[in-house]
């Protein structure tokens, strides 16, 4: 048994094959224990492991983006493990790109052999530049993978993204030459059935007929669901205009209506908009959620749609997204300890109810993490990006009925957020 044991130590580590979830491990980003739990997480969530890190904030959206790159240069043999290791804690602690940090360490930085699924995607005419420089833009600010963008956001059927990835490891590992690679995504045959939507929701863009969006907004989906009629809206409508509030949030506000439909109502208009669904899809989605609000239990309603719902606070949701950075973490806890009307506002509690400065901060992180007390804080600090929180909170109400799962989700916000020109809340 002793002599099995110490052959399996010793089996030298195939680098080519390490995943991310083992590639964190090794650089002892985080324990074993840890990493256990986190890919527990990304299960349940159905995210990619190096999400779900972010997620559980063990990890910036920009150490990911460092720890994807670093991972891509080991499984090519261009680095070693001790080599990234060392490279990510200069970033780190430096802040400087890690491609900065692999010079500083004189490591070899030709990336010559590594071919990019972008690139692939192009010479094989499967993508146009425009698609990929979108997809990018979205990628920068979100940080998912960019297969999971091409295949929701962009016009790449899921098995075209698929093979492209398949391809590129064939090349890492020198299995396939790029020029072959590139043939064979030519070749690829795609059905129809490709561009159908997937068992959750409508994401690819190439199932309409031409590029004009659809148009649907909140008052349009609650009317055409017969929820509500111009006689209940026009009140509310009125007060938000007079008010300068958003309409969803004032109809939160009614007793005579599920606030939890409204923001459901919310987010499926979101998803009409970007074309990851029909108007249809989300008119009969609500019904299906409204005429099971008396039960609350609308999952037998949605077993043929949907998988198990999972929570998720808006502080993991923005933070996941990459919206809510930690310089705008910080910048909301020093408004909140020297603004006491609005640290009475969201806390309930005055300042002085506290015996030191550590205290109120300690009060104030833990605040946070509460979705409403969240939402006060954003709304009161950055007003020009209300809309963005409000649609935040619509998309956790559908990841919370299951409808939609959180990387979807995150790519709606995160488009929201292009076609504004936004970018991650900061000082």
């Amino acid at each position: 048994m002793g002599e099995l044991v110490k052959r399996k130590i010793e089996t030298p580590l195939d680098v080519s094959t390490i995943r991310i979830g083992e590639f964190l491990s090794l650089l002892q980003v985080v324990s074993p224990a840890i990493l256990e739990e986190t890919l527990r997480v990304a299960r349940e969530l159905n995210l990619p492991v190096g999400r779900a890190t972010v997620l559980r904030g063990l990890i910036t959206n920009g150490e990911l983006a460092n720890l994807i790159h670093l991972h891509g240069l080991v499984r090519s043999k261009i680095i070693s493990i001790e080599e990234a290791k060392e490279a990510f804690l200069i970033s780190r602690r430096e802040k400087w790109p890690v491609r900065d940090a692999l010079v500083a360490l004189g490591c070899s930085v030709d990336e010559g052999v590594i071919v990019r699924i972008g690139e692939l995607l192009i010479e094989a005419d499967r993508i146009s530049d425009q698609d990929l420089e979108t997809s990018l833009l979205l990628q920068s600010l979100c940080g998912l993978p960019l297969g999971r963008i091409l295949t929701i956001d962009a016009r790449i059927p899921e098995v075209v993204v698929n093979q492209a990835l398949s391809l590129q490891s064939e090349i890492r590992d020198k299995r396939i030459s790029v020029g072959d690679a590139i043939s064979k995504l030519k070749k690829l045959r795609v059905k129809n059935e490709d561009f159908s939507p997937r068992k959750q929701l409508l994401l690819n863009r190439l199932t309409f007929t031409d590029d004009i969006r659809p148009s649907m907004n909140l008052s349009g989906v609650l009317l055409s669901c017969g929820i509500v009629t111009d006689k209940d809206l026009e009140p509310a409508k009125c007060f938000a205009e007079a008010n300068g509030f958003l309409l969803q949030d004032v109809l939160r506000g009614f007793e005579w209506i599920d606030k939890d439909i409204v923001s459901a109502a919310a987010g499926l208009a979101g998803f009409v908009r970007d074309g990851f669904m029909t108007e249809d899809e989300a008119i009969n989605m609500i019904k299906a959620l409204h005429s099971s609000s008396d039960t609350m239990d609308i999952l037998p309603v949605l077993t043929k749609l949907t998988d198990k719902s999972k929570d998720v606070t808006l502080y993991q949701f923005l933070v996941t997204s990459g919206f809510l950075t930690a310089d705008g973490i910080r910048s909301i806890i020093r408004t909140l300890m020297h603004d006491n009307q609005l640290f009475e506002e969201v806390l309930g509690l005055s300042p002085n109810a506290f015996t030191d400065k550590a205290q109120v901060k300690r009060a104030i992180i833990k605040s946070l993490l509460d979705s409403d007390n969240l939402e006060k804080s954003l709304a009161k600090i950055y007003e020009a990006d209300r809309s963005l929180v409000s649609y935040a909170r619509d998309l956790l109400s559908l990841i919370s009925y299951g409808v939609v799962s959180l990387d979807q989700a995150i790519i709606s916000f995160t488009r929201l957020r292009y076609d504004m020109g936004e970018r991650s809340v900061k000082d």
